[in-house]
């Protein structure tokens, strides 16, 4: 269970003797105290944060969809249909092109069904992608997306689906690389864990950075990816709000940093021996963890 800061605070007070006979804080003498300790104690907490191998993990979890039909690789249309057929009925599909065209999404049931028709307009002029679900005829054996127009254009990451979605949104992006953003208290990475279940535990994710925080993994993958960051520190504004530190730091040498701050101009003495423990516990806590276990390979 994380420490609040109203309990950091509790213990810095009973360190510099502010606590009463019973137990309790008086108010009259600790308001004062609670004001400033809130704003140096986020200033502390962003301190240790940076100096300290204090990490948050963010997991994404994929288990890759593979389509009836699909390809990533950029193709060209001049003047004459070109058609992917399955062998199969599709309910979902997906495409990107980058110029006016019309695309069918077809079934077969005897006949070429007419499913989905997109009509692209011209105000396209880069990769867009266009997905949706698919309500096959009764009785259709397979699928077809036939990519038609009068015009050149390009297209790529063309897809169709077996599987029936619950909306729109639930249908894959079918791309090479597919994006995910970072939490909102993302600063930056230390490393990224590929957990193959059952295999265990791999470092080699496929993946790639683009900007601060858009992460890329390929399509591919399988498994769940674990990121471990250095997260943003959140501003402390209220005396029950958690902090991000551990539980050993946040009760042994928070309350002293706190202390040494805020009793630096009143009581120079105490605040001086508060730093000096401080430090000493900033050292046990800046200690590094074993590293992780490898497989040593006997050459001999």
């Amino acid at each position: 269970m994380a420490t609040t800061f109203l309990q950091m605070f509790e213990i810095m007070l009973s360190n510099m003797d502010e606590i009463q006979p019973n137990g309790t804080i008086s108010g009259d003498t600790t308001d004062e105290y609670e004001q400033k300790a809130l704003r140096i104690a986020t200033q502390v907490q962003n301190e240790l944060m940076m100096e300290s191998d204090l990490y948050s993990t963010h997991k994404i979890t994929r288990n890759n969809i593979k389509p009836l039909i699909g390809e990533f690789d950029m193709k060209q249309h001049d003047t004459e249909d070109i058609t992917y057929e399955t062998t199969e009925v599709a309910n979902a599909y997906y495409f990107e092109v980058d110029g006016p065209c019309t695309v069918y999404i077809e079934d077969y049931d005897g006949v070429w069904n007419t499913l989905v028709t997109e009509v692209i307009p011209s105000t396209v002029t880069s990769m867009t992608s266009y997905k949706g679900l698919l309500t096959p005829t009764v009785g259709a054996t397979k699928t077809r997306i036939r990519f038609s127009g009068d015009y050149y254009y390009n297209y790529k990451n063309y897809a169709l689906f077996s599987e029936k979605f619950a909306d729109t949104d639930r249908i894959p992006d079918y791309k090479q690389w597919v994006k995910y953003e970072m939490p909102a208290d993302f600063k930056s990475v230390d490393k990224i864990t590929n957990v193959e279940y059952p295999v265990g535990y791999e470092n080699n994710v496929d993946y790639k950075w683009e900007g601060y925080k858009n992460l890329y993994l390929h399509y591919e993958f399988f498994g769940t990816s674990r990121i471990t960051y250095r997260p943003v520190p959140i501003p402390l504004t209220i005396n029950t709000q958690e902090l991000q530190v551990d539980d050993i730091t946040a009760t042994t040498v928070m309350p002293d940093m706190v202390g040494a701050r805020i009793l630096a101009s009143e009581n120079p003495d105490l605040a001086n021996l508060y730093l000096d423990l401080s430090a000493e516990g900033k050292q046990n806590m800046l200690k590094k963890a074993p590293v992780a276990s490898e497989t040593v390979t006997d050459v001999y």
